[in-house]
């Protein structure tokens, strides 16, 4: 199960961090220190998941979690590509590429940066991260996706860790069938092989 905190409180991150044995998943929040939206994640809770999750903070792109007055609502400045830009670089800083991704939440988000309005100019974030010359080629793979699906492998590889107990010699199954009998969902063909994008 992969388990995504973004919507969550600074609280439950950090009762989550405590408790999940996996990497945990913020799919579309920034840095609180640059904005203070309760969305964005604080610089203790970053740190916990560089060092002792393995988990990955996706930038997201809505301007009220970008760009905030002192209360967390959204500043009376125009958001633009840059200030995104700033909050990778932050996050970085912070915690390392390995845990840095892009998550835009162009699903559901009403006003985003002009300069990337629509997933066709996300090369221009690109474009404008390379420019910076703190990011390799090698990095940009990583925060367009690679370290998504590391921190998707990742998940697996604790779900695939934990053993089922036997009941009567079988495996015992969170479903079961509509008779009431077990079912080994184990070797479904249902469940996802990443394949690695090198």
């Amino acid at each position: 199960m992969l388990v995504d905190l973004s919507h969550t409180s600074h609280a439950v991150m950090v009762d989550a961090l405590n408790a999940s044995a996996a990497p945990l998943v913020w799919s579309h929040s920034n840095a609180f220190s640059l904005c203070r939206n309760q969305r964005n994640v604080p610089d203790h809770i970053l740190d916990r998941i560089s060092k002792d999750n393995g988990g990955i903070v996706m930038v997201t792109f809505p301007e009220q979690f970008v760009v905030c007055d002192d209360d967390g609502m959204k500043g009376s400045s125009v958001v633009t590509l840059d200030h995104v830009v700033q909050h990778v670089h932050y996050l970085v800083e912070r915690m390392g590429v390995d845990h840095v991704g892009i998550g835009s939440d162009y699903d559901g988000a009403r006003f985003v940066p002009s300069e990337i309005d629509h997933v066709g100019r996300i090369p221009l974030l690109v474009s404008a991260l390379l420019r910076s010359g703190r990011y390799t080629t090698a990095d940009m793979v990583k925060l367009l996706g690679g370290n998504f699906l590391r921190v998707m492998r990742a998940i697996e590889g604790v779900a695939a860790s934990w053993t089922r107990p036997a009941v009567a010699g079988a495996a015992v199954s969170l479903y079961t069938s509509p008779e009431g009998a077990l079912l080994d969902e184990s070797s479904s063909p249902c469940r996802f092989r990443w394949q690695s994008i090198d």
